[in-house]
């Protein structure tokens, strides 16, 4: 039933523009229906690549462009430092390029100094016992990844740091027109300047700054990934004392940072408090949003192995 009220002025393009129907997307259907739908890529790891999930073998998360990932988990459990193998690999595996805002890794020549310690899985610090690696592994090394990653620091005019997103976002927008970047990563959250509205609530904020996010990343065709803390729970004595599973709703700044991401993955060392040594490392993929398409949330155990800097495909 049409409304009896007086029939306003519309901006006609503007309208037709904003509204898709089955006759505006008719070729890109068949087109689609044609070529197929794209999944998502392999990580390079065996046990996120291929597992049995409900008696059905998928993987828990893969590389899927387009889409806005969030990664979370305790403060000092890995977050980064997985997300940088998972790069690394892709980098090596296919070529894909990536750009890091990632204050808490500067200087860049550590960042940079650890990738290659990865890759040869041999330790680059000379005072190490366990030293042997030549010059020429250290810079075969580098010539192997040196086009394939970018380290983002934004400064003012007066050198200052300045991490409004917006600058972030020009930084990473270059990149990819000019140096074919595939990857960004956020890392983390709390490190990004933030200008909320005056008197706007948190989760409103959130929703807001995921928005923009989600958009940069199906508008350019990226994989985007933002770093973020969970909130510290207490302690849990029926675990030797050890903090529970991170938990895609206690992430610092409300689930609405979760509702809105395409992908929820954690990482979390359950031993850490009991046995700091131990090196056991659970991946969890909490949500994915196209199941067909990315993966089907579970969760696999990996050992990070602190002298070669990698994590191992499987402690099974």
């Amino acid at each position: 039933m049409k409304s009896s009220s007086k029939k306003p002025d519309f901006d006609l393009d503007y309208c037709l523009n904003a509204i898709k129907t089955f006759a505006t997307q008719k070729d890109s259907l068949v087109n689609l229906f044609r070529s197929g739908r794209r999944k998502g890529t392999k990580t390079g790891v065996k046990d996120i690549d291929q597992t049995e999930v409900n008696g059905r073998t998928s993987s828990l998360w893969s590389w899927k462009l387009g889409e806005m990932n969030l990664w979370t988990g305790y403060n000092n459990e890995g977050k980064s430092q997985f997300l940088i193998f998972l790069c690394l690999l892709k980098a090596i595996n296919e070529g894909w390029k990536f750009a890091f805002f990632s204050p808490e890794n500067d200087p860049p020549d550590e960042f940079f100094d650890d990738l290659i310690h990865t890759i040869t899985g041999k330790t680059t610090d000379k005072m190490q016992k366990d030293f042997n690696m030549t010059e020429k592994e250290y810079l075969d090394a580098f010539k192997l990844i040196q086009d394939n990653f970018f380290f983002v620091y934004p400064e003012d005019a007066q050198g200052k740091p300045d991490y409004s997103i917006e600058n972030i976002e020009k930084i990473f927008e270059y990149l990819i027109f000019e140096h074919d970047v595939k990857g960004l990563i956020l890392d983390p959250y709390i490190k990004i300047k933030h200008d909320m509205n005056g008197g706007e609530p948190e989760h409103l904020y959130a929703s807001r700054f995921m928005m923009d996010r989600v958009h940069f990343s199906r508008k350019h065709q990226i994989s985007y990934h933002l770093v973020m803390h969970q909130t510290t729970p207490r302690r849990d004595k029926d675990i030797g004392g050890n903090y529970p599973p991170p938990n895609l709703y206690n992430i610092k700044g409300g689930g609405t940072f979760a509702d809105s991401a395409d992908n929820v993955l954690t990482i979390h060392r359950p031993n850490r408090i009991s046995d700091p040594v131990d090196t056991l490392v659970n991946f969890s993929s909490d949500k994915i949003k196209k199941h067909k398409l990315v993966g089907i949330p579970g969760a696999c155990s990996i050992r990070f192995d602190r002298k070669k800097n990698r994590y191992l495909n499987s402690i099974n």
